[in-house]
């Protein structure tokens, strides 16, 4: 029986202290997600800047019922041609013009009819429609250099024949550059080639500007009386005065080479007027028809400063696909693509294209210079009806303030720009803004350009034209602190953190937040927050990231543990050890719980007892007792409690304390040994190992009294206390790799037994 005995009161050591090994053996999951759920898109404001849209076709093309077909060439084998084959298809030809030289007058060039008639086909003042010129190989050079209409009658088409082994046409497009206007800014300039009807086509064409400056727009004034406006832009589509514009406008496999010549700003001034070259490749202007201008390629352009190689202006249904623009020669401070000027403009009686109405859309392949200056679409004025960008064009870069005659609304990116003071970030992708923690803009700064750009990005009537508040905050590290400007959206703002720049805005990735930021969103505007993670550096609770934490001075923040007297009735109620002291500010603040979705926070212990108290409180001398903590998780902000179990909680690490060592004496692993008669009072305090006064209630404690013996066993192990059915965890020395120690404990009760036996 003597064996047996020991035995038994040598498990009784070991065995409860296998079972908390058993519980604790493994790291605890010590965070959770509090209120999963997925960010709204975006919707609200309409954005006049479009990700990817539906092309609309010409209804315009170079064949069909009705038209004659003629050829212009330099081969004299060719004047009796009856048909030509084209794109797989052969033509009767009405007639064939041969001109064994480059140089052409257009004005008076006939075509011979079957009839035997014969038609000024160039000749703009000449009546005629309904009609497609073929151009053969060559070089086909206007010597009239005022005949800038040659190419715009009403539903004519220009086609060039052939194409070389790049697929660009073999017949080439010039004039002579004006002359004999005694006025320097005029001559050696050139005219435009102007297009102001409807239904003109081109195709497979080079225009080669052979390197000379456009005339200024003020060129033409004063004493020369050489009429002006006829300069500036190398090609332009415009209504001409007429309210259905140059309507079904169509350029297709176009080359524009080599226009200008001086690249500067301007010329000197000439009797005081606006001498601006410009040298503008395309500017369609004025116009509310349809234009498609699908495959065109500008080269060797020398734009000057402030302009756009194609601009953009009074125009609605423009449709551009498949673009490529070299601007290596233009001016550093020129543009690729203009979309500007706002209001409504009249010419004459006609009314063209008011702000609400004006749209331009790409499409395809647009290719554009990598310059800072040149590699987005430029878009003067909020007031577009939209511009449509393919899905490769991914960022809008708003200004702050509606453009103006030397700045633009916003840009339209292929890459991401980096961050600029007064510009906000807008991804077209999911209509989403963009901030950054690692631009070297502070995100204050960014979310108030944000701000400003939806106040200012309005309709005349006020109807807002920007996206609403919704905002992808993207890091390579941690979330670092930032205020969010009062007043900042009506509609409220959901800010999603992004571990990368590229993500969306349904992303559920855990964004760190850094651990000494503060998240200010004090204001009168509503926040929803996503993807925050208040554990991993910071180590808050729901409580404290929402309502601050408690301050941590010595003088505020009396620790029991740190008191060297704690006898009696000396140890602190939790209601008077921190709930009442000033809190340093929270996270975040002033905001409730439901601020938060798919976000993580440490969880803590809300209420901490003590368990496995003897009965009747009541100990022998010498009489051991294994005394165990009770956690239950911490509670919400509306005083509910979360559904977690104990095992979630950060950290199980305890501290116990005796108020008379000398009655009672408890280790760090709550191991009681009763000493001597007397009362003592036994004190449990949850030590978080990340925050010091925190919300939650740390401590329990219960007073026992220790009489004299009472049975001869000295050692005894009593259960938890009746109504306690929770996890407990143990001191600081409990945190060991859970299976080393399990297999000492385990080993040293084998030895123990073996012991016992040999000593019976």
């Amino acid at each position: 029986m003597v064996f047996w005995e020991k035995i038994r009161m040598g498990l009784a050591v070991v065995a409860p202290l296998c079972l908390l090994i058993g519980l604790f053996s493994g790291e605890a999951e010590a965070a959770t997600i509090y209120r999963s759920g997925d960010a709204a898109a975006s919707e609200g404001a309409f954005t006049p800047a479009v990700n990817a849209a539906e092309y609309v076709a010409p209804g315009n093309h170079y064949d069909g019922d009705g038209i004659k077909y003629y050829l212009l060439t330099h081969d004299e084998e060719k004047r009796d041609l009856e048909s030509i084959s084209y794109d797989g298809k052969v033509f009767s030809l009405e007639g064939v013009a041969v001109q064994p030289s480059s140089d052409i007058d257009f004005i008076n060039l006939e075509f011979p009819n079957r009839d035997g008639t014969r038609i000024k086909l160039l000749n703009y003042a000449v009546p005629s429609r309904d009609f497609t010129i073929f151009f053969d190989d060559g070089l086909y050079n206007d010597t009239n250099s005022t005949n800038y209409t040659a190419l715009s009658k009403e539903n004519a088409s220009y086609v060039g024949l052939n194409r070389d082994a790049l697929g660009e046409s073999t017949a080439t497009l010039s004039k002579e550059p004006r002359s004999g206007t005694g006025n320097p800014n005029i001559d050696d300039k050139m005219e435009r080639w102007i297009f102001m009807n409807p239904e003109i086509y081109l195709e497979n064409l080079k225009f080669d500007g052979k390197g000379k400056d456009m005339y200024p727009v003020g060129g033409g004034s004063g004493s020369s009386r050489v009429p002006k406006n006829r300069g500036e832009y190398f090609f332009v589509v415009t209504g001409g005065g007429k309210v259905a514009g140059c309507n079904n406008f169509v350029m297709r496999d176009v080359v524009l080479e080599n226009i200008g010549n001086d690249n500067s700003t301007e010329y000197p001034s000439f009797w005081g007027v606006d001498t601006r070259n410009k040298n503008v490749a395309l500017n369609v202007l004025y116009n509310p028809g349809q234009v498609n201008i699908e495959n065109i390629t500008i080269r060797n352009i020398k734009t000057t400063e402030g302009y756009g190689i194609i601009q953009n202006e009074y125009v609605d249904q423009v449709f551009y696909k498949d673009v490529a623009i070299n601007a290596e020669n233009a001016n550093p401070n020129s543009r690729s693509i203009k979309i500007e000027q706002s209001g409504t403009q009249t010419a004459g009686s006609a009314t063209f294209v008011p702000p609400e109405e004006q749209a331009v859309s790409f499409f395809g392949d647009i290719h554009l210079p990598d310059d800072r200056m040149h590699n987005h679409i430029y878009v003067q004025d909020y007031r577009y009806k939209g511009v449509t960008v393919p899905e490769d064009f991914r960022y809008a870069f708003w200004n702050v303030q509606n453009g103006s005659y030397f700045s633009n609304a916003f840009e339209i990116h292929q890459t991401r720009p980096e961050m600029e003071s007064n510009r906000a970030l807008h991804d077209l992708r999911d209509n989403f803004w963009i901030i950054s923690a690692d631009s070297s803009i502070p995100l204050e700064e960014q979310l108030t350009s944000i701000q400003l750009t939806m106040n200012y990005a309005k309709m005349d009537d006020g109807t807002l034209r920007a996206p609403q508040g919704n905002i992808k905050l993207e890091t390579s590290t941690a979330i670092p602190g930032f205020k969010l400007p009062e007043n900042f959206s009506d509609q409220g703002v959901q800010i999603v953190a992004l571990n990368d720049d590229d993500g969306t805005y349904d992303s559920k990735a855990l964004v760190p937040v850094a651990h000494d930021a503060i998240i200010d969103l004090v204001g009168n505007t509503p926040v929803i927050l996503y993807n925050f993670d208040f554990h991993e550096n910071t180590g808050l609770t729901l409580q404290e990231a929402a309502l601050g934490i408690h301050g941590l001075t010595p003088d505020q923040l009396k620790d029991p543990l740190q008191q060297s007297d704690l006898g009696g009735g000396d140890y602190p109620k939790y209601e008077t050890y921190a709930i009442n002291l000033p809190k340093t500010p929270g996270v975040l603040n002033a905001r409730a719980e439901d601020t938060f979705i798919n976000c993580r926070f440490t969880v803590l212990a809300e209420t901490l007892s003590i368990g496995n108290i003897p009965n009747g409180n009541i100990m022998d001398v010498d009489q051991f007792i294994q005394l165990s903590p009770v956690f239950n998780t911490g509670y919400t902000l509306d005083g509910g409690v979360l559904p977690l179990t104990p095992d979630t909680i950060d950290d199980l690490t305890t501290q116990w304390v005796s108020s008379h060592p000398e009655v009672a004496s408890i280790d760090e692993m709550g191991r009681l040994q009763a000493h001597s008669e007397g009362k003592v009072t036994i004190y449990l305090k949850a030590r978080d190992g990340k925050n010091n006064g925190e919300i939650e209630k740390p401590f329990d404690s219960v007073e026992l009294t220790v009489v004299p013996k009472r049975q001869e066993t000295t050692q005894t192990i009593i259960t938890d206390h009746p109504g306690t059915n929770h996890n407990t965890g143990l001191g600081s020395s409990w945190r060991l790799q859970g299976a080393a120690l399990v297999g000492l404990l385990l080993g040293a009760s084998v030895l123990l037994i073996l012991y016992l036996k040999k000593r019976c």
